[in-house]
């Protein structure tokens, strides 16, 4: 069975990577580009609301996978094969240079 994955991307731009992805993989089987733009649709809509809903921010890093299957040239979803991996942005500060800056000194002291 067919899966799409998008693979790591920020998650203001998951839509896009989920209408490449989807293009990319239905081509070969034969999904008119109509079939393709409303499945797209109709996935995107879906986990924009999920993502919403679970707190994943515009520069958080998501990774999106679920299979589907082509019946009478139409993709069908199975939904319940939806993983969604999210990863959180985290600003540091300037604490990344305050610890360089002690390793530099450090190795210049010894």
């Amino acid at each position: 069975m067919p899966r799409l994955s998008t693979g790591y991307v920020i998650a203001g731009a998951y839509a896009d990577k989920v209408r490449r992805v989807l293009f990319a993989q239905a081509k070969p089987l034969g999904v008119p580009s109509g079939s393709v733009v409303n499945a797209s649709k109709d996935l995107n809509t879906k986990l924009l609301r999920v993502l919403q809903e679970c707190g994943i921010d515009k520069g958080d890093v998501v990774r999106i996978m679920i299979e589907f299957e082509v019946s009478g040239n139409e993709i069908v979803w199975k939904w319940d094969t939806i993983t969604i991996e999210a990863f959180k942005r985290v600003d540091l500060g300037d604490k990344p240079k305050k610890v360089l800056n002690s390793l530099l000194s450090e190795e210049g002291s010894s």
